[in-house]
């Protein structure tokens, strides 16, 4: 069995290891997806209850890569912000922002063209 080591080594430098690795990284998204049409019929909820954990899979499974390779998330540009709460208070303001654009789009598509806000089958 390879080591930490020489197996962080090979994803670095072989490029079908790392072709794999992608292809690993990404299963779970396209299962999801998979199992979101076939099982969940396009309703909100499959979405939220298949797409969620095949999203959170695949971030543990770069997570590893990266532990394999002796990198963190800074290898990706990532880093501890500076303040949290300011992070907090921009992500509440852009959902905000996101769910009243998403409403006065469908209200304006409503009003002006006829057609009607999607419906979502539930499960």
């Amino acid at each position: 069995m390879l080591m930490k080591g020489q197996l962080g080594s090979l994803l670095a430098t072989n490029n079908l290891a790392i072709l794999l690795e992608i292809a690993i990284v990404i299963a779970p998204v396209c299962l999801g997806f998979v199992l979101i049409t076939h099982i969940g019929g396009n309703s909100l909820r499959a979405g939220i209850f298949i797409g969620t954990p095949a999203v959170v899979i695949s971030i543990m499974l770069i997570y590893i890569g990266l532990w394999l390779r002796g990198d963190n998330w800074s290898a990706f540009g990532l880093n501890t912000p500076n303040s949290w709460l300011r992070i907090g208070l921009w992500s509440l303001a852009v959902m905000v922002g996101v769910s009243l654009s998403v409403a006065i789009v469908q209200n304006i598509a409503t009003q002006v063209l006829g057609a009607k806000p999607p419906r979502y089958k539930s499960v």
